[in-house]
């Protein structure tokens, strides 16, 4: 879900600014109007369909990173006083119990 929602959310947010007959300028930098797309979106007003996909996508995501986050915390808390290897500390100093 993740990685479709980080495809979903500019690609949506593309074709809303083009669905409105503006080029998008993310970051001031001015992205090609593919004039085929553009005259297909505006004949169809897309854009009151395309805004309300790239809002619920922003959410979704933002949602689906604060729960990734949260599992991640929760699972280092949890290993913590186990003989589990714990993914977070693992990924910070590397593997764990070598002998020299």
């Amino acid at each position: 879900a993740l990685y479709l929602l980080v495809i979903i959310l500019p690609l949506s947010g593309y074709a809303g600014w083009i669905a409105y007959g503006e080029a998008p300028k993310p970051f001031g930098i001015p992205l090609p109007k593919f004039e085929p797309l553009a005259t297909f979106l505006e004949s169809k007003k897309a854009g009151e369909l395309l805004w309300p996909v790239h809002e619920y996508a922003g959410l979704a995501l933002t949602a689906l990173l604060v729960i990734h986050v949260a599992a991640v915390v929760r699972r280092s808390w949890l290993a913590r006083n186990s003989d589990r290897i714990d993914g977070l500390n693992r990924m910070r100093a590397g593997p764990t119990g070598q002998s020299e």
